[in-house]
């Protein structure tokens, strides 16, 4: 450091030295843990980005790699969601055709209208005397 000034405190520049020593040389358990770390770093995204662990060593990375498989899945996405656009399109297309056809049909169809058929009626089961007397007719007439 420098040279001390009249306003400096001897114990901050003590305390700043003593920091600044210890940031130059790390402990040797802080390099071993960082290593293992980087190391653990390392062979994590040499599995993401399918590239060999000893390229990542050597500083090539294979980010590209990873971009390129980024983009083929987008573009099977992008088929798949086009596909499924056009089949939906096609039966909507096709359903519209078949309730055409329905109603052109239905026009086209004749008219017919059946009666449903008689009910016999308590009357008619029950004898003469009594079909007389519904229909107004006497007997004596």
């Amino acid at each position: 450091m420098g040279r001390p000034t009249a306003t400096e405190n001897p114990n901050q520049r003590a305390y700043r030295e003593k920091a600044a020593f210890r940031a130059a040389e790390p402990a040797e358990a802080a390099i071993d843990e960082d290593a293992l770390l980087e190391a653990a770093m390392a062979e994590k995204r040499a599995v993401a980005a399918g590239v060999p662990l000893s390229d990542i060593n050597r500083g090539r990375l294979g980010g590209g790699n990873k971009e390129r498989q980024q983009a083929v899945a987008d573009a099977e996405l992008a088929a798949k969601r086009d596909a499924k656009k056009r089949d939906r399109a096609l039966a909507k297309k096709q359903a519209k055709e078949a309730r055409a056809a329905k109603r052109a049909a239905k026009r086209e169809a004749p008219v017919v209208v059946e009666a449903p058929p008689a009910e016999p009626s308590l009357l008619d089961s029950v004898g003469g005397f009594f079909r007389s007397l519904s229909f107004g007719v006497t007997a004596s007439a």
